[in-house]
């Protein structure tokens, strides 16, 4: 019967090797398929980080550690001399694997997810605020959109244009009176024509 813990053509003989090899493929695939790995910068930021941090603690990772110094060499973006070597503990492989190797991958991906959320969070919060001064500024002549243009000189236009409106609607019931008051014989005191014939 076959050795049911094998991963990337690497057999193992222990089921926790085996889980945190299989933990270590997911993480490879996630960076291959998020970043160009084949870019010699790219692959230096990822093997600096995965080196600082010793994310990879089984062949697995060691594995495709060597490929992107592999890629970082060739492509000149860096000698082997300047290169951190991949650190290999001297323990035994099942004792690295466990809560502290989960804390890694834990900081280094669960610390994206939560400022992926934060960030949805505060773009929705932005496209609220605008949303509501689009309806404020939609609904209103004036609003925080025209504090920056001449609104107070053309408020002030509009109050004159009122004004003068009235005042000369004013002007042509006063004139529509007058003729009114003339027609009628009444005088501008209040008396008509006819009252005053008939006290004489």
């Amino acid at each position: 019967m076959a050795n049911p813990y094998v991963v990337d053509s690497f057999e193992f003989d222990s089921k926790i090797v085996y889980d945190r090899a299989v933990k270590e493929t997911e993480v490879i695939k996630t960076l291959t398929e998020k970043y160009d790995v084949s870019n010699g910068k790219v692959a230096y930021k990822i093997y600096k980080k995965a080196c600082n941090e010793r994310v990879f603690s089984t062949v697995v990772g060691y594995s495709f550690m060597n490929k992107l110094r592999a890629t970082i060499v060739e492509t000149g973006t860096a000698s082997p001399l300047d290169l951190k070597p991949v650190y290999v503990p001297s323990k035994n492989v099942d004792t690295l694997v466990g809560m502290r190797g989960e804390e890694k991958y834990q900081k280094l991906y669960g610390g994206q997810k939560i400022l992926n959320k934060k960030l949805k969070i505060a773009v929705f919060a932005l496209i609220v605020v605008i949303a509501a001064f689009v309806i404020i500024d939609y609904k209103t002549e004036y609003s925080v959109f025209t504090y920056f243009t001449n609104y107070k000189e053309n408020m002030e236009n509009e109050l004159v244009d009122k004004y003068e409106k009235w005042d000369s609607e004013l002007t042509e019931r006063e004139e529509a009176v007058k003729i009114k008051e003339q027609e009628l014989g009444i005088n501008t005191d209040g008396e008509s024509a006819t009252s005053e014939s008939a006290e004489r």
